[in-house]
């Protein structure tokens, strides 16, 4: 009987861990302050500016970060942290960490919009768009999310309401789930600048997936637990008739 439950106590744990090996599970909320973690700061000697893709480091770790652009992006000094285009307004980004095995587990931000500016004087919409480590994103200049895409799938997309001035929102992610990337775009609008970047969870990892591991159907477990216990009467039959022969 031990045996029997040890079994069923396994297959159950293959399906759980099947189960959670590819989901996203990315918590999306427009609020501020959420998440109690690093700053990410700009105009810090020798980090890269000035370009289509810049960086910033965590205040704490030192974690670099890039930030990246089909516009040249700056980081103008002074008042708080934050990064705009070239010619005062960005309408697309993409962040991530610097190092190939980077991750994260928070990520926070502030996006300003030019009051009245956006279609019948509010600010617009703006799509967040964030993978976790199974997940992918393509290359400059475009940055889309490869995929596998959709609620609950590796890759996660959220849309925002803009509002004149201000815009926070987090990102967060749960069941030993990591973020690889965070892209936000807005197609009707223009971010002044985008600022208050908090990250949590700053990690270096083992080299990162870039598709889901291959997961076994549940009919296929269960035909496995079923030719597993076959296996294992037909070899218990044979042991008992040669301890009785």
């Amino acid at each position: 009987m031990r045996k029997k439950i040890v079994f069923s106590v396994l297959v159950g744990a293959l399906v759980a861990g099947a189960a959670n090996d590819a989901r996203a599970d990315i918590s999306f909320t427009l609020d501020q302050g959420l998440v109690q973690a690093e700053n990410l700061l700009f105009n810090v000697a020798g980090l890269a500016d000035d370009a289509t893709t810049i960086q910033g480091i965590t205040n704490n770790t030192n974690t670099l970060y890039d930030i990246s652009s089909d516009e040249v992006l700056v980081t103008p000094s002074g008042g708080q942290a934050r990064f705009e285009g070239q010619d005062g307004l960005v309408d697309l980004f993409y962040l991530e960490a610097t190092n190939d095995n980077g991750y994260f587990t928070d990520f926070e931000a502030n996006l300003r919009i030019v009051a009245n500016s956006g279609p019948g004087g509010n600010g617009g919409t703006a799509t967040v768009t964030a993978c976790n480590q199974f997940g992918s994103f393509g290359g400059a200049t475009t940055f889309t999310a490869s995929g596998p895409f959709g609620d609950g799938q590796p890759c996660e997309q959220f849309e925002i309401d803009l509002g004149n001035g201000e815009n926070f929102f987090v990102l967060t992610v749960s069941d030993l789930q990591l973020l690889t990337g965070v892209r936000v775009e807005t197609t009707n609008n223009a971010f002044v600048d985008v600022r208050q970047i908090r990250i949590g969870g700053s990690q270096i990892g083992t080299d990162r997936p870039v598709t889901p591991a291959a997961v076994p159907e549940p009919g296929s477990l269960v035909l496995l637990g079923s030719g597993l216990l076959a296996g294992a009467r037909a070899f218990r039959k044979r042991r008992n008739a040669k301890a009785s022969a």
